[in-house]
């Protein structure tokens, strides 16, 4: 039997993993433990939010808002660092970075970056210093130096702090990363964690995992996007569905959004009248049925990003996590109608009545609500932005910053 175009490709990037692994001697990149030196002459309690990158290019999402954090928090430490774990210092972008030094530079300084280029280059730590895990590959290295600096600083304080903003064993398939992921979960008597979300708090107390302190708190709208949700104000609506298109990111299931596009485009006789966009990730064109395309424009500007959602009647958002993510409820604050998906325990139609969160997501089940909303959209009509916002975060972001400063014997606001 013949084999699709799809199917060909697939075989082939498989084939091209497999000679990756073998070529590496089926070693795991993220498993190599970075080293790290004691420095017993730096005394008081120095900050360090470790991430993977900290280019432009990487400051959105889960990056921005463990840097917002750090933020909050390094001004209540004698000295603060950023440790970024997959960089060189060739692409520390200085000018971003105001009052900001290369550790290279002064090792010892009120603000510093230390770029470790994967692994290549020796940590050095302090026997006060207060650690931040971003995701999984960071809180991985940071359970291998507070070993070191527990053994060798008796005494000290064996937590981390844990950001936690998904369940990431899930972004792979059970396989030896899962596990990998799953292990900085672990001993959670050392760790205090910060959820971002409630529903995600909840999904990690039904998966039964625990640890020494939580903290949580409700994202709200990015401040850039809410002054010109603000600015915008009523705009006639149009035949435009906008979906969040990630190819690379399996839990935005963006395959199953395309099935349903094409099973809309063939059964639903006014989908001629409609435009599609797909944003978020650079994909190519996608033709539908009836002379349709997906017009991928991937990541746009904030501007872009709120007239187009100001005008749009309709998106398609689809999320494979207990975290609810930001574009559904970015356009349901813009006015848009929104499908996306449950998962367990979480259920964004409650939050507005602008998102309708299906539990059959399939392509029909898909397309079905896709052509109801088509059907019942006020094509021309400016629609009032949505009240209350989808959001549930309040001005202060972070309300348990006292708390936490607290809880880590540092002196709060």
């Amino acid at each position: 039997m013949a084999r699709s175009r799809e199917q060909i490709i697939l075989a082939c990037r498989d084939a091209v993993k497999a000679l990756f692994a073998q070529f590496r001697g089926y070693r795991m990149p993220e498993a190599r433990l970075i080293e790290c030196k004691l420095n017993t002459a730096l005394t008081g309690k120095r900050l360090s939010l470790v991430l993977p990158a900290l280019a432009t290019k990487h400051l959105f999402g889960g990056i921005a808002t463990a840097i917002r954090l750090f933020r909050a928090m390094a001004s209540h430490f004698e000295r603060a660092r950023i440790i970024v774990v997959e960089e060189s210092e060739r692409q520390f972008e200085s000018s971003r970075w105001p009052d900001w030094l290369l550790a290279s530079q002064d090792p010892h300084g009120r603000y510093t970056v230390a770029c470790l280029e994967g692994g290549t280059e020796i940590l050095e730590v302090a026997p006060e210093d207060v650690f931040v895990a971003t995701q999984w590959q960071t809180a991985y290295q940071i359970k291998h130096w507070m070993s070191g600096l527990c053994t060798r600083c008796p005494g000290r304080d064996p937590r981390f702090i844990y950001l936690i903003q998904d369940f990431e064993p899930a972004f792979y398939p059970w396989s030896s990363h899962y596990l990998m992921a799953d292990s900085t979960y672990l001993d959670g008597g050392k760790i205090v964690a910060i959820f971002n979300t409630e529903l995600l708090r909840s999904y990690f107390r039904r998966q039964g995992y625990s640890f020494q302190a939580e903290y949580c708190f409700e994202p709200k709208m990015n401040d850039e996007l809410a002054k010109l949700r603000a600015q915008v104000g009523r705009v006639a609506k149009e035949r435009l569905i906008l979906i969040y298109g990630r190819p690379s990111v399996h839990r935005n299931a963006f395959e199953l959004v395309i099935e349903a596009l094409h099973e809309w485009s063939r059964r639903f006789a006014g989908a001629p009248e409609w435009k599609v966009i797909s944003l978020g990730e650079r994909h190519k064109d996608i033709r539908l049925a009836n002379s349709l395309t997906v017009q991928s424009l991937g990541k746009v500007a904030m501007t872009e990003y709120a007239s187009l959602m100001a005008r749009a009647s309709i998106g398609v958002s689809l999320m494979v996590s207990p975290h609810p993510s930001y574009p559904p409820l970015e356009m349901a604050d813009f006015g848009m109608r929104v499908i996306t998906n449950g998962f367990t325990g979480k259920n964004l139609a409650q939050r507005s009545q602008n998102i309708l969160s299906i539990s059959d997501a399939s392509p029909p089940g898909i397309a079905l609500a896709l052509r109801e909303l088509c059907e019942r959209a006020q094509i021309g009509i400016a629609q009032d932005l949505a009240t209350p916002s989808a959001f549930l975060g309040a001005q202060d972001e972070f309300p348990f910053l006292a708390a936490l400063l607290t809880d880590i014997g540092v002196a709060g606001p």
